[in-house]
């Protein structure tokens, strides 16, 4: 026999109830707890404070969840054209940096804030879990 003591009411958490805290500042620059989340993310992957090709895709491939990712892929081969150093053999946490914030200035924050939640970073960002 049981006996009904009450009712439970669940509702879906939604992310967008999460105060989502700035990732510029005024002046466009990227704060200081978006640039410590993504010095953290760069050291995960990065060599010798120098991230290349094949350490690039790995990062791909952990972001994005896409196996099949190589030094080869044309997304590879543009973040190391256009944020790399020495003629796109690498990237460095400056240009990591860069990556970033020209996602953020494009519309593309959502995208950001992705990649920042797979490394344990939410949108509140940027507090761990």
């Amino acid at each position: 026999m049981s006996k009904r003591v009450g009712t439970i009411k669940l509702e879906k958490n939604s992310m967008d109830d999460i105060p989502k805290v700035a990732l510029l500042t005024e002046e466009k620059e990227m704060t200081e707890k978006v640039k410590a989340a993504l010095k953290d993310v760069f050291e995960k992957f990065a060599k010798d404070r120098r991230m290349d090709g094949d350490a690039a895709a790995l990062f791909t491939q952990n972001t994005t969840g896409e196996s099949l990712v190589t030094k080869s892929d044309n997304r590879i081969k543009m973040l190391l054209a256009s944020f790399g150093k020495e003629g796109g053999s690498y990237i460095d946490l400056e240009g990591f940096y860069n990556f970033y914030k020209d996602a953020i200035v494009n519309n593309r924050e959502d995208v950001v804030r992705k990649n920042l939640a797979v490394y344990g970073y939410r949108t509140h960002v940027l507090c761990v879990d």
